[in-house]
């Protein structure tokens, strides 16, 4: 496994784009691995509190590199751009809402549960 790396952070967007190249070593062992992949974590900064959770993605490491590839140009020249769509867990399957539906002798929170699982649907739908 990889060290992790950071991006600058993009100040006042909703659509940042991260013109930064990162390197990696990665050995023949970890590339041969069936899901070998890079996992990206998308973070809104908040300056006054922790940073919050936005999304992930995930991306075939056959994506970036591969085999006998030649190495980028020091300005990264042979380098395309790459968007990844985020993915983000349902606020009810997050674990403090199964804590709180594992509650059963809490009405409070069984409905509390219920409802949002009843607006998750209703989202699904539209």
């Amino acid at each position: 496994m990889a060290k992790s790396q950071r991006t600058q952070v993009k100040l006042k967007t909703l659509h940042p784009v991260f013109d930064e190249l990162f390197y990696f070593h990665v050995s023949p062992e970890q590339y041969r691995h069936r899901f070998a992949c890079l996992t990206f974590t998308v973070m809104d900064y908040d300056w006054l509190s922790t940073n919050d959770f936005a999304g992930e993605a995930l991306a075939p490491l056959s994506d970036f590199c591969w085999p006998g590839r030649p190495n980028a140009s020091a300005a990264g020249k042979t380098i395309q751009p790459t968007i990844l769509h985020l993915a983000r867990n349902k606020p009810s399957e997050k674990p403090i809402m199964r804590i709180l539906d594992a509650r059963t002798g809490d009405g409070e929170a069984q409905e509390f549960v219920r409802k949002l699982k009843e607006i998750e649907k209703s989202m699904e739908e539209e």
